[in-house]
């Protein structure tokens, strides 16, 4: 199961979703009422910190997964530009041509 890249990534991933629902989960239960009066400060500035944690991974992860799709939205495949290259030629070719056919009528 730990052999394979993207098994690994992918119960990394499951892992994180799975810490930031909890880390989430114990943010809101904590700030109920009776819950709040209990904590002690040590807890609630743990229970801040890994949230702060878990929102900079969750918004690394949204960064990197927009790098990505553009990424791959604004490659241009090499055949496309060999095929664009060789028209751009022969559009300067007619093009001088015809620029050499009417200064030689003048």
């Amino acid at each position: 199961m730990l052999e394979n890249p993207s098994t690994v990534q992918l119960d990394h991933r499951i892992l994180a979703t799975t810490t930031c629902f909890s880390v989430l989960s114990l943010f809101a239960y904590a700030r109920s009422g009776r819950v709040a009066a209990a904590l002690p400060a040590n807890v609630r500035k743990g229970v801040h910190g890994l949230l702060h944690v878990t929102l900079a991974q969750a918004g690394a992860l949204a960064l990197l997964t927009t790098a990505l799709i553009l990424g791959q939205r604004l490659r241009i495949p090499k055949s496309l530009l060999a095929t664009l290259n060789k028209r751009v030629q022969a559009a300067a070719k007619s093009s001088a041509a015809s620029t050499a056919s009417k200064t030689a009528t003048r």
